[in-house]
């Protein structure tokens, strides 16, 4: 039984601009489908009934209904299981490298097509201003939160990593306060503390940044700004080419906005370097 989401991004280019604007709706509420009916998720992609007809249709199911149904088996929604379920037998040979590629292409330029000018621009004016920037990512997205850390520390002093190697939430974040920034990570399958920890961002006065897939709803209105990426595999596990490339271009926005002063502390950080003899150096340029 192939998954919602992916009977979507299988035929997502070839999709009018209506049908577009609807399914990414549809996989924004993909787990809360059963609460919905057919004309409300019409209404807020703007779309005619018809349009929500012939969509469904075109994803293989006989009525909105069925897909109700299905939405309601997604317990296993966002595991590698779910990709390999149904399968009779498992093809041993190597999957094709020209498709992964492809693949990794499509989500990049689906991402970065999607983006919108004024919300990176919010983005970097939230994290320039900011007196402390927190990250936050559990399991697979806390490696894209610890990356965005070692970046933004070159940049600006003040930033943490969430959660820490104690797990003692309540005080990691005890110091967190309004004019801070959360550069939240969180990629399917999102834990229910990545969510009290948005909402106590939000509590506290602090500006939220949610970086995520398609399939954020609730957690996305925790958020100031939400930045998605497609996230489609090409065999088991989910894709975070297009996640790993925003983070770099975001922050290196923030480097090029904040020039003078990352020039200085950069300068700072190499100086320290010569001083710590970090790193080694091959043989001709000893």
């Amino acid at each position: 039984m192939k998954f919602l989401d992916a009977r979507i991004l299988d035929i997502y280019e070839d999709l009018t601009p209506l049908e577009r604007r609807l399914a990414d709706v549809v996989l924004e509420h993909q787990r809360e489908l059963a609460s919905y009916s057919a004309t409300e998720l019409a209404l807020q992609a703007d779309v005619s009934k018809a349009t929500a007809a012939r969509l469904f249709q075109r994803l293989g199911y006989s009525s909105y209904k069925e897909l109700r149904q299905q939405s309601r088996a997604l317990r296993r929604w966002g595991s590698p299981l779910s990709l390999l379920e149904g399968l009779e037998e498992f093809d041993a040979t190597q999957p094709s490298m020209v498709a992964h590629l492809q693949n990794d292409i499509a989500n990049l330029t689906r991402t970065f097509q999607a983006l919108q000018p004024d919300a990176i621009n919010q983005v970097v004016d939230m994290l320039g201003r900011a007196d402390r920037i927190w990250l936050i990512g559990f399991r697979a997205s806390h490696e894209l939160a610890e990356l965005g850390a070692f970046w933004l520390r070159h940049l600006k002093y003040n930033v943490s990593l969430l959660p820490s190697g104690w797990m003692t939430f309540a005080e990691d974040v005890i110091d967190m306060r309004a004019g801070d920034a959360v550069l939240a990570i969180g990629f399917r399958r999102r834990p229910r503390m990545f969510r009290a920890l948005l909402q106590n961002a939000r509590d506290v006065g602090a500006n939220v940044i949610l970086v995520t897939d398609l399939s954020a709803s609730t957690t996305a209105k925790l958020a100031h700004v939400v930045l998605r990426c497609h996230t489609r595999s090409s065999g088991v596990f989910d894709s975070y080419v297009a996640a790993a490339s925003l983070l770099n271009y975001v922050l290196a926005a923030l480097a090029l906005r904040n020039g003078k002063a990352v020039r200085s502390r950069l300068q700072r950080i190499e100086d320290l370097h010569d001083k710590l003899d970090a790193f080694t150096l091959p043989t001709r340029f000893r």
